[in-house]
C-alpha cells in the first residue's frame, strides 16, 4: 500500500493554509476559491508520494525548488 510524506516545510505550509481556512471560511466551509497548488513526486523505490510544497499561487514563485535537492 502506497503512503505519503511531507517535506517539513511543506507540512508547515499545509498546516498554515488549513488554519487560515478554518479561521476564515464560512460556517459550512464553502470556499469561493482555493489559491493553492501542491507539488509532489511519486517515489517508486519508497512506494510513496513525497509532498514538497503547498504553494500559494501569488506568493514567491519558485521558492520551494531548493527542497528538491
Amino acid at each position: 500500500m502506497a503512503t505519503y510524506g511531507f517535506h517539513s516545510d511543506a507540512a508547515e505550509e499545509y498546516l498554515a493554509a488549513t488554519q487560515y481556512y478554518l479561521d476564515h471560511a464560512s460556517p459550512r466551509y464553502l470556499l469561493t476559491r482555493f489559491p493553492y497548488s501542491i507539488y509532489y513526486r511519486w517515489e517508486p523505490e519508497r512506494d510513496r508520494v513525497a509532498i514538497y510544497a503547498v504553494m500559494h499561487f501569488s506568493r514567491r514563485p519558485g521558492y520551494w525548488r531548493e527542497r528538491l535537492t
